[in-house]
């Protein structure tokens, strides 16, 4: 959403100029079953294993070296040419995960930005959100 983006960027701007904020878009897939995440969770852990044998790294080095892969790999999408990163390590809170940063990544080290894009999450979101609705009572007369 522009709006979104140009409020972001906008109330932090300062921020943005001199490099101590960053943005990011991030999407989940919220309409698949339990069953396909769990499918999803179990194909991508196998997959983690396989390549841990076949590399010998540690799981957190090979962690990191997938994100940039896939930073390497993104895609452009949508009307303003944004660069989306899918990460390769569904959950089951956020299956098929893509992350868009707002703010460049230029200037950081490939390490700094996998990182970066690997923490991205819509968990303090959901949370908020969940405290919301646990505290907003609908009062129904009639």
């Amino acid at each position: 959403d522009s709006g979104i983006r140009a409020a972001c960027l906008s109330a932090f701007a300062d921020r943005v100029k001199d490099g101590t904020f960053d943005a990011f878009y991030v999407r989940i897939s919220k309409d698949l079953t339990v069953d396909r995440k769990r499918k999803l969770k179990a194909e991508a852990t196998a997959e983690m294993a396989k390549r841990m044998r076949e590399t010998g790294l540690d799981e957190r080095t090979l962690r990191l070296a997938m994100l940039k892969e896939r930073v390497a790999a993104a895609r452009t999408l949508g009307p303003f040419g944004d660069e989306w990163v899918f990460l390769p390590f569904p959950d089951m809170s956020e299956p098929e995960k893509a992350v868009c940063p707002l703010t460049t990544l230029e200037g950081m080290s490939d390490d700094h930005a996998a990182r970066l894009i690997g923490k991205a999450t819509l968990h303090a979101v959901d949370s908020f959100f969940n405290r919301v609705r646990r505290r907003v009572s609908i009062s129904v007369q009639f």
